[in-house]
């Protein structure tokens, strides 16, 4: 089961997985490592520690996402009233910013593409 996993990760990480891709990547990359604590497979040290930032800096990228559409439905809320729709877009410009960094964080994750087994 774990191999299977493995080799699953391995291929949406080396089709070069975009954005939409990411969160299924982690629930994966979380299923091996789940699966890996049943098995005594000390080779899979490096992999563990490889995915263990991925999946930390996919899931920081998906937490800001969600914020973001949050704040989208907070604009049309307070659609009416001036000072929380400047302030909510004071917040959406810093999490705008952050995303970019998140994003590239994975993406340069994803660009190492450490396989073996």
């Amino acid at each position: 089961y774990a191999i299977d996993l493995f080799a699953q990760i391995n291929k949406i990480i080396l089709k070069d997985c975009n954005a939409s891709q990411w969160h299924d990547l982690r629930k994966r990359i979380k299923q091996w490592q789940y699966a890996c604590n049943w098995i005594d497979e000390k080779d899979w040290n490096l992999e563990q520690a490889y995915f263990q930032k991925l999946q930390e800096a996919i899931g920081n990228w998906h937490d800001i996402e969600t914020i973001q559409q949050n704040l989208v439905a907070q604009h049309k809320a307070y659609s009416n009233q001036i000072e929380v729709l400047m302030e909510l877009t004071k917040a959406s410009q810093v999490l705008e910013k952050s995303n970019k960094l998140r994003k590239r964080e994975v993406q340069e994750l994803l660009a190492r593409k450490v396989i073996s087994i």
